[in-house]
């Protein structure tokens, strides 16, 4: 007859506690990649909503400004656009938004133009209506 070996009491709680370290060990890697997995997820959906704005009028108008271009035309199917003059206020918006950083960037140039005592170029840049459509942004 074989003997059964039986476990010591510190046994079977030092196996426990292997168990239970192993647990918490898979556990924090499960975590891990589930945080990893958002932050994958957030980046995806901030980019899709940076790349769905950029192919709006307002957003090429926004690019067009980073360009540095003097002047923005956009013309859109005012019959088949829901709100129009929406979309016409949405590009004026980000002109004036980037006329006010614009205006920032003059005035730190203008600044620094007094003191060192050179001449500042300044350009100007606006966004151009809708055909027929006359709008001063």
């Amino acid at each position: 007859m074989a003997l059964i070996s039986k476990k010591t009491p510190e046994q079977r709680a030092i196996e426990a506690g292997i168990k239970e370290q192993e647990r918490e060990v898979q556990q924090k890697q499960r975590e891990e990649a589930e945080a990893e997995r958002q932050v994958r997820e957030r980046a995806q959906r901030r980019e899709q909503v940076r790349s769905a704005f950029f192919a709006t009028p307002a957003g090429q108008a926004r690019l067009a400004f980073e360009r540095e271009d003097h002047a923005f035309q956009y013309s859109i199917d005012a019959m088949k656009t829901a709100d129009p003059v929406a979309t016409l206020n949405s590009v004026c918006n980000e002109g004036n938004a980037t006329k006010r950083a614009h205006s920032q960037e003059v005035s730190r140039s203008l600044d620094k133009a007094e003191v060192t005592g050179s001449s500042p170029v300044i350009a100007h840049w606006s966004p151009a209506g809708l055909p027929g459509v006359s709008r001063s942004c």
